[in-house]
């Protein structure tokens, strides 16, 4: 009997931990709103909630690799654990594994520390991992737990990207009025193509640019106004008609998407 309570004072310890860490993420992470924020804040509570070794979050890259958005151990070698965050966010599975205490601590004795690998999920989607060492028992138990948190992190993921993108087009649409506002209040032509290229720089976020005007005697295209380092690229002579991007644009009325040499 007397080990049969050990046993259920162990499993209520180690199931207030849990929820203990559950909560202190959740609150955490609840408290930031930027992405590296976050990010940043979520792994340090991790680890200090679960007293882990050392840890790291990916998330996928435009590329559709993962990349390493925030890690924690003195080492920076973190390609070969790229490899296996690949593997957990393309199978959706929680992946265990051992590795090495030299990675992380400089002391002369090394041993093998537990390590997990969980995806972030929201809404059904992968959106990337989180690797930690130093667990006390790599279970089901303690993958669950992890499994939970990331499903934590990966929905406070998804708000600060939906928060950014908010950001980005209230931002958007504030350059937008100033733009509408410098046609509308002035009769300057300088000032008004002035304003409206450098407010094209700020939503699109180029390195350079330039207005071209026809010239309704000549035919010609002219670089009225241009803006950044390739500035002398873009003043040279107007393109000759049959490779002209701008005349095509000119006569089509649709975009072009070009690579600028």
């Amino acid at each position: 009997s007397t080990l049969r309570l050990r046993r259920v004072e162990n499993n209520l310890r180690t199931r207030n931990r849990a929820l203990a860490a559950l909560n202190a993420v959740s609150q955490t992470i609840g408290r930031a709103v930027e992405l590296p924020d976050v990010l940043s804040s979520a792994l340090d509570q991790v680890l200090d909630s679960l007293e882990l070794v050392a840890g790291m979050i990916t998330l996928g890259s435009a590329a559709g690799r993962q990349a390493v958005a925030v890690q924690r151990w003195s080492s920076s070698a973190s390609g070969p654990y790229l490899e296996i965050a690949e593997q957990v966010a393309r199978g959706d599975e929680a992946v265990t594994l051992q590795l090495s205490s030299s990675l992380f601590d400089s002391a002369e004795a090394m041993q093998s520390l537990p390590a997990a690998c969980v995806p972030l999920r929201s809404r059904n989607r992968v959106l990337g991992t989180l690797l930690v060492v130093g667990l006390g028992a790599a279970g089901d138990e303690a993958l669950d737990l992890l499994l939970t948190i990331g499903s934590q992190i990966g929905a406070a993921v998804e708000r600060a990207r939906l928060y950014e993108d908010a950001q980005r087009r209230s931002d958007d649409l504030a350059v937008l009025n100033e733009i509408t506002r410098a046609v509308t209040s002035s009769l300057e032509l300088d000032r008004v193509l002035t304003r409206s290229l450098h407010g094209i720089r700020q939503i699109l976020h180029v390195q350079a640019g330039s207005l071209i005007l026809l010239d309704a005697d000549s035919g010609e295209l002219h670089f009225r106004n241009t803006l950044g380092a390739v500035e002398a690229w873009l003043r040279r002579p107007a393109f000759q008609p049959d490779r002209d991007v701008a005349r095509q644009v000119l006569g089509t009325g649709e975009p072009v998407i070009f690579n600028a040499v």
